[in-house]
């Protein structure tokens, strides 16, 4: 038997492999916690677990070759396998489960009826350079201690509040956490604060990804993903960002060496930390909630070196809180009926039921501040903005061109930039039709004409 067969025979008899159903092969030891060592970018190196496993049962150093022979085999065998997915820091199933990012393995599980500590939960998990640990949550915590952390007002406190609640139900979409407004007012500590809460990093806080393989990258290895000084989305990045609310996938190329094409599906919480509201479009502005917080009156100022004390010293009590909530929240659940479905429904229905268990408001503060987003998304976008005024005075506009359309709407509001050909126009529609929808106009496009062009139509909902 050669040195690569004996290699995989030693593998097989302490690992079980499979493959992750993004493509991924990986292996789960026989006799450990549920966590996954993928074959490719885990922190986990099943190449050095597979070296140092022969050292200790043949006293032999297996040379690079070998190893090598022996991860094609096993990956082979591991790509013969049904895909299982592979859950990164929160998955539920009877609950919800959250690993604490031990690598010995602790995980916690949240039901109606209380949370408590476990060591096998029903599924795989997986631990990338970018988990971090957890504290041990402490019972009877007081999850308002964590306002004492973040300068918010009430009402801010109330949506934020709601927001982290929604971290432990990973598959429902949750709105994109946007922090606006002028510098000095924390915005960096109050999203570096609520990813050490329940997803730490050793970057909490992340530049804005250059291209799409790099926000592939980055967004796979965490589950919340905060990005800083975002004074701009591109049009891709907003792209990736909605897909990556609804947990809608797209391909991207495996390896720059060859043809291969690996899917990139997975939902994510995400803060962006910006400046401006316009670096903002509108799709992306219609799955987020939108919060400024006021600047921090130097007096209120505190040390950093003091405020980090503390905070570790009531993460685990924060942590608990937070696990009694959300255990709260699922008891009340299944009783949630809303009267109407705003945007992202099922956060509505999380703060609905959040709202039933602690007697608060959230829901009306998230439609309130929905409504004020909107407004300020509508006022920020021309065509939006021109279409709505037009609607004011119109039941229907068309079926027509986009080329007779383009010269109306710049009579509504023509001091402002406006698209400078017809087929500009349609994809400015497009971008805009998620704001319009939300006041009740609606757009239809690709609309048979008689010229034999595609037509567009604008209609309005009845009051």
């Amino acid at each position: 038997m050669s040195r690569s067969d004996e290699l995989v025979t030693l593998a097989r008899r302490r690992y079980r492999f499979g493959q992750s159903d993004g493509g991924i092969g990986f292996a789960v030891p026989a006799d450990g916690p549920p966590l996954a060592h993928e074959f490719r970018g885990s922190t986990m190196s099943l190449r050095s677990e597979l070296a140092a496993m022969y050292h200790g049962e043949y006293g032999r150093v297996p040379g690079s070759s070998t190893v090598a022979d022996a991860m094609s085999v096993l990956e082979g065998q591991a790509q013969a396998q049904e895909p299982e997915p592979l859950h990164t820091r929160v998955a539920e199933r009877d609950g919800v489960w959250l690993d604490l990012g031990h690598k010995e393995g602790r995980f916690v599980q949240v039901t109606e009826t209380g949370w408590s500590m476990k060591t096998s939960p029903p599924m795989l998990f997986r631990h990338t350079a970018l988990t971090g640990p957890l504290p041990e949550p402490e019972a009877g915590g007081d999850f308002e201690e964590l306002r004492e952390y973040l300068n918010l007002d009430d009402e801010q406190w109330l949506l934020v509040r709601g927001w982290v609640v929604a971290l432990l139900f990973p598959t429902r979409p949750q709105p994109i956490l946007c922090l606006v407004g002028r510098q000095g007012a924390g915005k960096s500590t109050i999203a570096r604060t609520l990813v050490n809460l329940v997803d730490p990093s050793p970057a909490p806080l992340r530049s804005p990804p250059r291209e799409p393989t790099d926000w592939a990258v980055s967004a796979a290895a965490s589950y919340v993903v905060a990005l800083d000084n975002c004074s701009r989305v591109p049009d891709w990045l907003s792209d990736a960002l909605c897909r990556a609310v609804t947990g809608d996938g797209w391909l991207r190329r495996a390896l720059y060496t060859d043809d291969r094409v690996a899917i990139c599906a997975f939902r994510r919480a995400i803060i962006i930390n910006g400046i401006a509201l316009g670096a903002l479009r509108g799709d992306l502005l219609d799955r987020a909630i939108l919060l400024e917080p006021h600047p921090i009156n130097p007096e209120r100022r505190r040390l950093e070196s003091d405020m980090t004390a503390r905070w570790q010293a009531a993460r685990g009590r924060i942590l608990g809180g937070l696990l009694d909530l959300a255990s709260r929240t699922f008891a009340h659940l299944p009783a949630v009926r809303l009267l109407s479905q705003p945007r992202m429904a099922d956060h509505a229905q999380i703060l609905a039921a959040l709202d039933q268990a602690t007697g608060t408001a959230g829901l009306a503060a998230y439609l309130q501040a929905s409504g004020r987003a909107l407004e300020a998304a509508i006022d920020e976008c021309p065509v939006a903005f021109a279409v709505r005024r037009l609607m004011e005075t119109h039941d229907e506009w068309g079926p027509g061109l986009a080329s007779d359309l383009l010269p109306v709407l710049k009579t509504q509001d023509p001091w402002r930039e406006w698209p400078t050909t017809p087929q500009h126009l349609s994809e400015q529609l497009r971008r805009a039709a998620p704001l319009l929808e939300a006041t009740g106009i609606h757009i239809e496009q690709g609309l048979s004409h008689g010229s034999g062009q595609r037509g567009i139509r604008l209609t309005k909902a009845p009051r």
